[in-house]
């Protein structure tokens, strides 16, 4: 779809309104509008997701995939040194 010039974001992605929500709420325990400003957050992390997939010629699933890594790596503990 993506070299035919059809923008498809995906699922994970355009679906983590609820999830970012229910975390929010339940877990963090935060009020409705600060709970609604990270959900409104998730417009610009699918601009910002685009604009790195035009920039970087490929697909936005592609650059979805190596956004999260890149972010499940920068909140990785360092490891311990082995003895």
């Amino acid at each position: 779809m993506h070299r035919q010039g059809v923008v498809r974001v995906p699922d994970h992605v355009t679906g983590a309104g609820g999830a970012v929500h229910a975390v929010s709420t339940e877990l963090h325990r935060l009020g409705p509008g600060e709970a609604g400003a990270r959900v409104l957050a998730i417009e610009e992390t699918v601009g910002n997701l685009l604009g790195t997939a035009e920039r970087d010629g490929v697909s936005p699933a592609r650059a979805a995939r190596e956004t999260a890594r890149r972010r499940l790596r920068a909140t990785r503990l360092p490891s311990a040194p082995r003895p």
